[in-house]
């Protein structure tokens, strides 16, 4: 946390976990901006952190933490920096873990889609892939697990009436999802064979999810860097000035 007074005011810069795209970091500023005392408020996504201007007579810094995790995201000072700091690297990892996991899950009905079609008949595929019941097996840790933090997300932000990337993520990897999982079951109690069943999407669903964690992992490699150019960047700054006063050179801050 950096403070500085002027006259009235503070300023404090708090770091921000949890945002998943730009609608998070609108929502934020503008969380922070309606509140009391608060006279400006701004949330840079990249960098995670969020400036704010206040009265501290008016508003106090656990205020708004309380209004940000209200939000649904958590505001991290300078001084619980100790513990926050390999923040990025745990979501790193994590990605990582979900990502490996999302994708050997994924492959096989990427597979079975592949073959499916007439141009790509010649590929091998084991008849295994095409029961309903192995697919589902194979999509539902998918959805419900790696795809578990879409579902936290797309939560919070509806209940703060506003919609994000983890909203259209949810709708749509539900959508696939629970439809192949009616088909599934219409399918078992009509008594079909134990291999062939209808046309199912689990593949979409589950695909979606890998690709959209690829992504978030880029994205998580990437404000990483980010942050790190930025913080040597301002490490170059001129610490001192060399001025000239009644003929005499002064080294100043």
């Amino acid at each position: 946390m950096e403070t500085t007074a002027t006259q009235e005011s503070k300023q404090t810069t708090l770091q921000i976990t949890g945002m998943t795209c730009a609608a998070c970091a609108n929502r934020i500023e503008k969380g922070l901006s309606k509140m009391p005392g608060v006279t400006n408020a701004s949330v840079n996504f990249a960098m995670e952190t969020a400036r704010v201007e206040y009265s501290a007579g008016e508003v106090s810094i656990e205020d708004m933490q309380n209004k940000v995790k209200q939000l649904g995201y958590k505001a991290i000072t300078n001084q619980e920096n100790e513990d926050a700091g390999h923040h990025r690297e745990h979501e790193v990892r994590l990605q990582k873990r979900k990502l490996l996991i999302s994708a050997i899950l994924s492959f096989p009905l990427l597979w079975s889609m592949v073959a499916h079609f007439s141009f790509t008949s010649w590929i091998y595929m084991p008849e295994v892939l095409m029961n309903p019941w192995f697919q589902l097996i194979l999509a539902t840790p998918v959805q419900f697990y790696v795809g578990r933090q879409f579902y936290v997300g797309a939560y919070k932000a509806l209940r703060n009436g506003s919609a994000n990337m983890d909203v259209l993520v949810s709708l749509g990897t539900s959508a696939a999802y629970f439809y192949s999982l009616y088909l599934t079951i219409n399918w078992a109690v009509q008594g079909a064979s134990a291999h062939h069943g209808p046309s199912l999407y689990y593949e979409t669903s589950a695909i979606l999810i890998t690709l959209v964690i690829l992504g978030k992992l880029f994205e998580s490699l990437a404000k990483g860097r980010t942050s790190e150019a930025i913080k040597s960047l301002m490490g170059l700054q001129a610490k001192t000035a060399l001025v000239v006063r009644d003929g005499q050179e002064l080294t100043i801050p």
